[in-house]
Order: C-alpha cells, then structure tokens, then sequence
C-alpha cells in the first residue's frame, strides 16, 4: 500500500510533526489530526517560497500533493509524476502514498478506515480548494469525523525562518501584446455578470487578475502573476495588493480604468464587509477559490461558478495567438541552438552537466530582447516544450517506446474533433499505441498554456480526468506531450504545444476543430522505428521537419550560424518507410 522511505530518519521532520502534534489540543476545538497542502490562498499550482508548507513539513519539492497528520501517522499523498521524486525526498516519519497506484487509498478512503469515529480533523481553508474540502468533509460527516477551518495555520505557528510575502515591481502589458484594452476586457465580465443576475464578482487566481488588469508581476518563480485579489462590482474594482507604483496607475488610467486599492490582508475584512452588506445580494465565486473565501459568504448570496475570467482568458484574442506562434519561433531559434551545442559537446567527450546545459540555454535565450526569463517567457507568448535526444546507443525497445510516444502525439495532433469536446475525449489517441503493447504514462497528455502567463492554464486540458471543463474552443492553446518511463532506466517525453483551429475543408465543417503544431524543434530520427509508422505519420513527420526548415533555416543563415544550420538541416532530412539509419545523434 505504501512504502517508508528508505533514507534515514530525519530528526528534522520528526521535530515539526512533534510541534504540530503538540498544538492539536491547545486549539479552541482540540484536534486530531491535520491536512497540509501544497497550495497558497490563490490555489496555485506552483507557489511562493513562503508558501511551501508541504516541503516544509516533508521535505517534498512537487508542486501538488496533500499530508495527513495524526496523533500516531503521518502520510503524504502524490500523484504519479512524483512517486519516484517522493521516495527520495519524502523525509521520516511520513510515508509516502502513490496516488493512482493499486490498492493505495485516497485521502478520504484513508481517513474512514484510520480516524477514529467523533474525531477531529483540521486544515486552514485558505490551503484548501473548496471544492475538496466540500467533498472531504461531506463524506466524512457520514462517519462521525468532523473536517473544521482553523484560523492560523499551523505550519505557519511553527515555522519560524518563514520568508515575507514578494512584492515585486508590476509591469504593463500594452495592447501590442494584450490585444484588448482593461476597460473592454472589465465590461465584458460586467456584461457576463448581469447575464447571471451577479453584482459582485470576487476573483482570487492569480493568473486571472494578472491577464484581466493587463499587467504581470514575478512574485512566484518561473509564473508572471503579483499577489492581489480583486472584487469586481457594477460601478468600480476594489484590488487587494501590497502595491502599486504611480506608472502602473498612469497605464491603468490609459487604459481607462481606476482601481481601488486596498492592503493585500484587508482582502477577507472586505468578504465579510459585503456579507453583511444589505445593497448586495449575489456574489459571485469560482469553484477554484478557497474554502476560507466561500465560507466567508452567506449560503443566500453566494454564487459558485466558474470565473468568466478563466474562460475568456484561455481563449486567445488574435493579438494573443500571433503572440503565442512568434514565441515558439523565438523558442525554436534557441533551442536548436542549444540542442546543437549539446550534441557537440557530447561528441567530443564534454558532456555537459545538468547545471551547464542550463545556464547554456539562459545564455542562449537571452540574445533574444523579447525573452523575459525562466520557463520561457517572451513579452508576446509563453511556450512549452520537451524533446528527448539520445546520443548513445538506444535499444531496440527505447527506439520503440520513442516510436509509440511520436504516433501518439501524431493521432492527438492530428484529430478533428467538435467544438466543445472535452479533453477527456481525446486523451486515449495520445495513449493508444502504448497501450497495444500494455504500456502507458501516469500524467495528463496536455495543459492549457497561458499569453505571457502560467505555462499550465486552466480550465482546458487533455487528461482522463478532465471533466469539468467546457470542453476545447477555437484560439486555444494546449501542450500535447505524451510520454513513457521505466524507473532507473529511461523515460521519453515528446511535447508540444497546439493551437486549436477551425478545419477548413468545408464551409459547413466550421463547427469542427482540429490542432497545428507551433513548436519548431526537430525530433530524432533515429530513435524513430519506420516500419512502425504508417505513410500518415511518415507524412507528418516530413512536413512538419520541412516547416522547420523553412521557418529556422533562413534565420540562422541570416546570422551566419553555420553551424546550427547544418544541424537543423540534418535533423530534417526527409524519413522514408526504408530508411533503416536515422539522422540525428
């Protein structure tokens, strides 16, 4: 069911499960246990330093999982792009639960058969998605044990060296880029609230207010969001943010708005305000938020939907989606560059480390004015990618797992598909030629990706479970990024990034949608069976390596890059069903 960790107890971690432990009884309603998640008040997915309760408590450096602790346990729950990391992380006493596995239970399933009827379990709902913490504590009401908010959390109570919250300079996003002004993007939420009767909009995603308010920030690492929450109502905005500097209240004022500004912590004062606020009465809240912002608000006035924001965001304007393709050309350029540099050094016994290779690509990326730093962000779009290069000798069953991953990402990119369909409709075409031979990968196929924004958007994606989305709209962009890995063997990732399109064979097919690959980095080849391919993928193969070369090729040619030319032109020679040699590695 689950496994110890095999290294050495950390007297560390025991300490603050001690700590914790030692704080149950002296809370007004006593304790018995504790949930800790990985999220901050926003639910992110990726958090500030200061927020990394989880490998705090653990030493756990994934971005999601949940722990559980008790008077006598502690657990931590990950989901399967973390076992492996888990086992070798995770500090003890906790054990480590590999969520999705046979026979490991759930969080709830673990609580029924463990906790003891009448117990008490806590958790600070500023931590926790309302919508789990809804259907936690539900279940759990049915076998006596109470879920209950506790006002302070305890990680915070005892983590002593905590850092301050970030509050980085903000930056405006002008219209160039953003392709719709503030005041056009705020009433076309407005318009949407009336639809619903709404008077008050309360936004708490990050990612939200950043594309909203047309400005981005650097308070999370490698995500262009600022801490703030925003209270959208008929007449004005109120923003909760620790500040704003006098030229980002004159680009707001170009923009043709005024903001309200208030203290980041005033955020939940001003949710109880409202609640008692006799002028409004319907508040609207996404299922995203947390549970401290919902059970802030009366049952009466509350209503829970999907942030209009979230959608309209994750549909690209025009602007946006030329943004989005001219960064993965951006992209494409350094990484071909670096791809190149990569396999010379290898050949001439000077294999980079991890560090170098990445320093390397930062070196590269930033000859590029438009870059902006880390996890590939350029003013005009943010991209997303992975390739996996062998510069050894693959094995026959390496060369065919390489092989399955491409078809499936070749059935993905290549489906027509009505608009509206969910991406749990489409995941088994990315896993389907693994899944002939009983193979398979224990991740989501493909995410949202953001304009400048988090590179994993919401509320689109191509998972199994994906199921609560509104299903995939024309001017979206989703990775496609099918994989399989064998524990201290090998693993192969294929990703890119697809911009949902119309198909345009006839007039009356405009309702149906299908993706374009805008990723420009070469596969290779070699690693590549063609007696497994149909002419199809053959035929993908080729045209898309020929788009390569027409879009890169004069580049480098213009910069006198002899060199990574070359290369580009020899990863892209066309494959042919005979061809029994690849051409990369």
């Amino acid at each position: 069911m689950e496994k110890k960790n095999a290294g050495t107890s950390s007297k560390n971690a025991t300490s603050k499960v001690a700590q914790i432990r030692n704080l149950f009884k002296k809370q007004t309603t006593p304790l018995n246990g504790y949930l800790v998640t990985s999220y901050d008040q926003h639910i992110s997915e990726q958090v500030a330093e200061r927020d990394r309760r989880l490998q705090f408590m653990t030493g756990f450096t994934g971005h999601t999982g949940n722990a559980i602790i008790t008077d006598t346990d502690a657990y931590l729950w990950a989901d399967g792009r973390y076992h492996i990391q888990a086992e070798k992380e995770v500090q003890n006493p906790f054990r480590v639960m590999k969520s999705g596995c046979s026979g490991v239970p759930t969080e709830l399933e673990w609580l029924i058969k463990h906790f003891h009827r009448g117990g008490v379990l806590g958790a600070c709902g500023k931590y926790v998605p309302s919508s789990f913490w809804t259907s936690l504590a539900d279940k759990l009401e049915d076998f006596n044990i109470k879920l209950i908010d506790v006002k302070d959390c305890l990680v915070d109570l005892i983590w002593k060296d905590q850092k301050g919250r970030p509050c980085t300079e903000l930056v405006p996003q002008p219209k160039q880029f953003s392709g719709q002004i503030v005041a056009d993007k705020i009433q076309d939420v407005r318009n949407i609230m009336s639809q619903h009767d709404v008077d008050t909009l309360v936004v708490t995603e990050l990612d939200d207010i950043a594309w909203l308010l047309n400005l981005r920030g650097h308070d999370i690492p490698h995500n262009p969001v600022f801490f703030s929450f925003l209270i959208v109502r008929k007449n004005y905005i109120d923003i909760f943010v620790d500040y704003i500097c006098e030229c980002v209240n004159h680009f707001l004022f170009n923009e043709h708005i005024h903001l309200c500004d208030h203290e980041y912590d005033e955020f939940y004062d001003a949710l109880h305000e409202m609640a008692e606020d006799n002028e409004i009465h319907k508040i609207w809240v996404s299922d995203k938020a947390n549970q401290r912002v919902h059970h802030s608000i009366p049952k009466a006035k509350l209503f829970v939907w999907p942030s209009p924001i979230s959608n309209a965001k994750c549909i690209k304007n025009n602007v946006e989606a030329s943004g989005m393709i001219e960064a993965h050309v951006y992209d494409g350029h350094a990484l071909c560059a670096f791809f190149c540099w990569v396999e010379k050094s290898v050949k001439s016994k000077t294999p980079p480390t991890e560090l170098a290779a990445a320093t390397k690509l930062e070196e590269i990326k930033k000859l590029n004015r438009d870059y902006i730093g880390p996890r590939s962000h350029y003013q005009c779009g943010t991209t997303d990618m992975t390739r996996t290069y062998h510069f050894g000798e693959a094995t026959n069953f390496m060369k065919e797992c390489y092989t399955r991953v491409f078809k499936g990402q070749v059935s993905l990119s290549t489906a027509v598909f009505p608009a509206g369909t969910r991406g749990s409709a489409l995941d088994s075409l990315a896993r389907q030629h693994l899944w002939r031979v009983g193979l398979d990968y224990n991740h989501e196929t493909g995410h949202g990706v953001g304009a400048y924004l988090n590179v994993h958007e919401g509320p689109a994606t191509i998972s199994r479970n994906s199921t609560d989305d509104e299903g995939l709209k024309a001017n979206m962009f989703l990775s496609n990024e099918p994989g399989y890995y064998e524990e201290d063997s090998f693993g192969i990732r294929l990703e890119n990034v697809e911009h949902v399109v119309k198909v345009s064979r006839k007039p009356e097919d405009s309702h149906f949608l299908t993706f374009e690959n805008i990723t420009l980095v070469p596969y290779q080849t070699s690693m590549l069976v063609p007696s497994m391919l149909s002419s199809k993928e053959m035929q993908y193969l080729n045209t898309y390596h020929t788009r390569i070369r027409s879009i890169l090729g004069p580049v480098f040619q213009s910069e006198n890059n002899a060199e990574v030319y070359d290369w580009v032109m020899k990863m892209t020679e066309p494959l042919n069903l005979n061809a029994t040699q690849g051409r990369a590695g």
